[in-house]
């Protein structure tokens, strides 16, 4: 089977795994305790009478489609999707804002701080897998390793506080107010009231589509240290399978034989070893990439930045179903997605991976 066709083959295999998937969050989300309507239906009668208390309940089970039955809730539910009709929130902050107009403005800022660390950290774990692989028992092996075992046992949400108090009090006085990073938000108080026009989403791209430099270069000051917590958080899983998946290479017959047929040790590390471990690491890649994404909850509460991650847990204290079913759409397609791009590359880095 040709890799095409292997694509669509797994495309369709996607296809129905979201919608099974989707079903069954669909089901247990509908298990939540208590109705989504009683928390806005309680801030809109205050004072009321109790047959107008009622008719405001039927008026809003009728806005949010609630009074439907539950198949027909489900079909608009799955219609919805792929129409971008993806109801109405429920919450306070965003009463009857459309879920879908939300994300598209929420997904792109959790991104915008998610992207660069998740580069970064996959470059430098295989740079440094590949380096304590080949000096294994080493000086620097050692100090790497340690370095894996210490940044592993560090609880991320206490290395973003502490990075935040650090930038707030020790390194601005060190440095005599030098380097004076933000510590919360997305952007400085002085622009809230700047208007740039919505193009992609990413408030560093669409600044510098607008000509506005000096929110694009806020904005990159804002977004440092929390890449640094996402950088600190995972580098330690993420080098530690680069090593011993370079180590498994390393001790394959194939790699002595290629020194015993007099290729240069540079050759053998970086022509055979290397490309052939990427094959079992890329598979972490993917892990990565989900943890990156579904992990951007504490990031986003901790630093006040209203991504998808924040938008989650606020959904889920709201019991606004509407809004947990969007970002679990979302968290769903990268996984299935991101699944597919890791047998793809499986395809490009071993040649020998067959697809019957």
């Amino acid at each position: 089977m040709s890799l095409i066709k292997y694509i669509i083959k797994r495309l369709l295999i996607a296809v129905v795994m979201f919608v099974v998937i989707m079903a069954i969050v669909w089901v247990f989300i509908g298990f939540i305790p208590g109705s989504p309507i009683e928390r806005p239906l309680a801030r809109l009668t205050v004072g009321f009478e109790p047959h107008e208390i009622e008719a405001i309940r039927q008026q809003l089970l009728h806005d949010f489609g609630l009074d439907k039955p539950y198949f027909m809730q489900l079909l608009d539910f799955f219609t919805g999707i792929f129409t971008g009709d993806w109801g109405l929130s429920i919450s306070e902050q965003h009463f009857k804002y459309e879920v879908f107009d939300l994300i598209k403005v929420y997904f792109p800022r959790t991104l915008e701080i998610t992207i660069i660390p998740m580069i970064v950290v996959n470059l430098a774990a295989v740079k440094l897998g590949k380096y304590t692989a080949v000096k294994r028992g080493k000086t620097g092996d050692h100090v790497f390793r340690g370095l894996a075992i210490v940044l592993v046992s560090l609880p991320a949400f206490w290395v973003a506080i502490l990075l935040q108090y650090a930038f707030r009090e020790i390194v601005p006085a060190v440095t005599f107010g030098l380097i004076d990073l933000p510590i919360v938000g997305l952007y400085s108080t002085k622009y809230t009231a700047r208007n740039v026009p919505y193009v992609t989403g990413f408030r560093t791209i669409d600044s510098l589509l607008a000509n506005q430099l000096d929110l694009f270069l806020d904005t990159i000051l804002h977004l440092i240290i929390p890449a640094m917590v996402f950088f600190i958080a995972i580098f330690g899983h993420m080098l530690r399978p680069a090593r011993s998946c370079m180590l498994d290479v390393i001790e394959n017959d194939y790699i002595r034989t290629a020194r015993a047929k007099g290729c240069s040790e540079k050759d053998v590390i970086n022509k055979h070893a290397f490309r052939n471990a990427l094959v079992p690491y890329s598979t972490f890649i993917g892990f990565n990439v989900g943890y990156f994404i579904s992990g951007a909850a504490y990031v986003e509460l901790i630093f006040a930045f209203n991504g998808i991650g924040k938008a989650m847990v606020t959904a889920l204290l709201n019991t606004d179903y509407f809004m947990i079913r969007g970002c679990v759409v979302i968290f769903c397609l990268i996984n299935i997605f991101v699944n597919l791009a890791i047998d793809v590359m499986y395809a490009i880095l071993d040649p020998r991976i067959s697809y019957g």
